[in-house]
C-alpha cells in the first residue's frame, strides 16, 4: 500500500489546500480516462430509461421527417413527448422494449476498484470546491481550487 501511494504521489500534483486520502492519490494516478466498472444493481433501469429516450426521438423523426429546416448544431433538447404515430413504429418500439426487460444482466462482474477507491471517487466528485484536470506537459493530474481556477481563465 506504500509504495501504490508513493507511486501515486508521483502523478498527482495537488495544488488545493483539500488534502487528498492515500486512497484519493491512487484513484487520481489511474488517469482521467480511467472508466469504472459500472454499477449492475441500477443496469436494467438505465437501459429502459435510455431506450424511452431513443424511441422518443424516433417518433420526432418521424413525425417531423418532413419538415426542411436547418437545425443549429448545438439546440437544445426540448423534450418533447410526440402522440403515437404509425403502428409500424410503435409495434417496433414495443417489441423491442419487450426483449430488452428480458434481457439478463449479469451480476458477477468483477470490479475494478476497491471500496476504498469507490468511497474516494465519490467523495471526488461531489466536492465542489475542486477541479481535477490533466497536466499540459506530461500525464499528470492536478487537483486545483475551483476559485483559482476560475479567476486564472
Amino acid at each position: 500500500m506504500q509504495q501504490r501511494t508513493a507511486h501515486a504521489k508521483k502523478h498527482v500534483i495537488n495544488l488545493s489546500k483539500r488534502r487528498l486520502s492515500n486512497q484519493e492519490y491512487i484513484l487520481l494516478a489511474k488517469g482521467l480516462k480511467f472508466i469504472p466498472t459500472p454499477s449492475s444493481k441500477n443496469a436494467k433501469m438505465s437501459i429502459l430509461k435510455d431506450y424511452n429516450e431513443f424511441a422518443r426521438k424516433l417518433r420526432c423523426r418521424y413525425m417531423f421527417s418532413q419538415e426542411k429546416t436547418d437545425l443549429h448544431p448545438f439546440r437544445s433538447n426540448t423534450g418533447y413527448k410526440p402522440a403515437s404515430t404509425c403502428h409500424t413504429l410503435e409495434n417496433y418500439i414495443d417489441l423491442t422494449k419487450l426483449e430488452l426487460s428480458f434481457l439478463p444482466i449479469e451480476r458477477n462482474v468483477k470490479n475494478n476498484l476497491t471500496k476504498g477507491e469507490r468511497i474516494a471517487l465519490r467523495n471526488l466528485k461531489n466536492d465542489e470546491t475542486i477541479v481535477i484536470k490533466k497536466a499540459d506537459q506530461n500525464s499528470n493530474c492536478v487537483v486545483l481550487e475551483k476559485i483559482d481556477y476560475i479567476t486564472d481563465n
